[in-house]
């Protein structure tokens, strides 16, 4: 993704940065720097899926440790917002000295969390302001707009661990078990930045992820990462996942299992309470980079997953 950039920062020095259609190009420490973004987005059949986790060995879907995303071309920017959120860290704890202000030696720690926030909130903020030609404009807005579409999806997840199924035959068939919980993506500027365009923000489990034109800045507690879209892969992919909770409204029903089922595809007979589970078409988004960004998403409509693919191709 391509566009102009000029940050000004508060805290002390700024840079400019230039992005058009040929490039990318930094005015201070850097020389001039120039890249594609390259989606090489696939749409292909995937395999069904539970959500339960029953047994076997469980694992973790993580992105790599927050050093792998301190590129040296945004390092500036990742120190002064790491430790603007360590200031503000520091003063939601001396807030929480509140509860003690009935005794007097108490009353200072709260009035100077209040005062750091102040401070943060007046004097700490990052100013980004982008000079886009009109092609990178219309690429940044279509791609805001594509991932902004997800959220007509009833239901998106994070899928957070997995564990691989020894016996399909008491899990419905299902190749692998996985546990997901519900995100957000918003269209939401963080309090540290003020910025002339609009910037997303997907809030998953362990991070929050912000989209700049430019790059994608990636937040775990204070700690602070950016990545180079031309770094970034993209795959959107069907599943076909064995629901075993209460099915989305606008989730496709493609066909139907049993809880404990014959390699034929017939009902175990021997389990009494053998329930019928539905098999929906659902969507898969993997979202990864070269430098270990590792994300998996699923939402309730693949249709809309294959456009949110299609406006992502721009």
């Amino acid at each position: 993704m391509l566009s102009k950039h000029r940050k000004n920062i508060d805290l002390g020095g700024g840079f400019h940065i230039n992005m058009s259609k040929s490039g990318v190009g930094y005015s201070w420490a850097i020389s001039g720097v120039s890249y594609n973004e390259e989606n090489r987005n696939k749409l292909k059949k995937n395999y069904r899926y539970n959500t339960n986790i029953l047994a076997g060995e469980i694992v973790d879907i993580n992105s790599a440790n927050i050093k792998q995303f301190n590129d040296k071309e945004y390092q500036e920017l990742i120190d002064k917002i790491s430790r603007i959120l360590r200031l503000n860290r520091l003063s939601n704890f001396l807030l929480l000295f509140i509860v003690l202000i009935i005794q007097p030696v108490f009353i200072i720690a709260p009035l100077i969390g209040i005062l750091i926030k102040i401070l943060i909130h007046i004097y700490g903020k990052i100013q980004l302001d982008y000079n886009m030609d009109e092609y990178t404009t219309k690429k940044y807005s279509k791609q805001s707009e594509a991932w902004l579409l997800l959220n007509k999806n009833k239901k998106i997840w994070q899928i957070i661990k997995y564990v691989k199924v020894i016996n399909e035959k008491y899990n419905a068939g299902a190749l692998r078990n996985i546990k997901r919980i519900p995100i957000t993506i918003s269209k939401k500027t963080p309090f540290y930045l003020i910025a002339n365009i609009d910037t997303l923000q997907i809030k998953l489990k362990k991070e929050k992820l912000i989209f700049l034109p430019d790059k994608i800045i990636i937040i775990r507690g204070t700690k602070v990462g950016a990545i180079n879209y031309k770094d970034i892969q993209v795959n959107v992919l069907s599943a076909k996942f064995i629901e075993s909770r209460s099915v989305p409204k606008d989730s496709q029903i493609v066909g139907k299992t049993w809880q404990y089922v014959n390699k034929n595809g017939t009902r175990d007979r021997r389990f009494k309470y053998n329930r019928q589970l539905p098999v929906c078409l659902y969507g898969r988004i993997y979202l990864k980079s070269t430098n270990g960004l590792n994300v998996e998403m699923e939402c309730s409509n693949y249709e809309i997953a294959k456009m949110f693919n299609h406006n992502l191709k721009f």
